[in-house]
């Protein structure tokens, strides 16, 4: 796994002065999840291919993930309109104004807030992906591997809510009983990544380096605009 160097992010930064476009071929998010993985679980993952159903393969065919996103839609929403508003790729700037003040967002000089967090619809979103993607898993949407794997990207944070993380991980296994389960569910937020080992039947958690996730996010934009994967 390529990565940056910090000379080489600030770099980039410079230059880029525009948000990724909107259609792309790669996936941000699938790439961004497989400089995650990578960098945070050496041990599990190495040089994962971008593919499709599941969304990240290993060379040897071993090891499947699935990548999704539990972040709430309406905050999606509001994202998206804030790019067009503040790089201007909208011919009306009052409705986009609008559109994100409808959604519950607020506008600011240099920047926007979103609604105020409700952690059982963050609760109850990541339960309803990890119940759609077991099913796809066991009815042959998604090929099985030797290994199989979840990553979800979402806003719910389960530091010092032990009673929350117990009631998740009984609610995982009863979604998965009788049923090809995943070996892990990884749970990511913008500063932790909370792992659901089910082979095991546990719970960890690990804060997540700032500097080194925004390099993945970097090397994630790369790929992105060179339509490469970094090998």
């Amino acid at each position: 796994m390529r990565k940056l160097t910090d000379i080489e992010m600030r770099e980039l930064d410079k230059k880029w002065k525009e948000p990724l476009k909107k259609h792309t071929r790669l996936s941000y998010d699938e790439c961004c999840m497989k400089q995650k993985l990578e960098f945070l679980f050496p041990h599990l993952f190495v040089d994962l291919q971008i593919k499709d159903k599941p969304d990240l393969q290993s060379k040897d065919e071993s090891v499947g993930i699935e990548v999704s996103s539990a972040i709430n839609r309406v905050d999606r929403q509001i994202a998206s309109l804030a790019v067009d508003l503040f790089h201007s790729r909208t011919d009306n700037l009052e409705k986009t104004k609008k559109d994100i003040e409808e959604l519950g967002g607020r506008i600011f000089q240099y920047g926007i807030s979103y609604p105020e967090k409700n952690t059982q619809k963050d609760y109850s979103d990541v339960i309803n992906i990890i119940e759609e993607k077991l099913n796809k898993l066991n009815n042959g949407t998604y090929k099985r591997f030797e290994y199989n794997y979840l990553a979800i990207d979402t806003e719910l944070f389960l530091e010092g809510k032990h009673y929350l993380a117990e009631s998740l991980m009984k609610d995982i296994n009863n979604i998965c009983s009788n049923k090809i389960k995943y070996d892990s569910i990884f749970v990511f937020n913008p500063f932790y990544v909370y792992v659901f080992d089910l082979k095991q039947n546990r719970f960890s958690s690990i804060k997540c380096d700032t500097h080194e996730m925004t390099r993945c996010a970097y090397e994630a934009r790369v790929m992105v605009e060179n339509d490469e994967v970094f090998p």
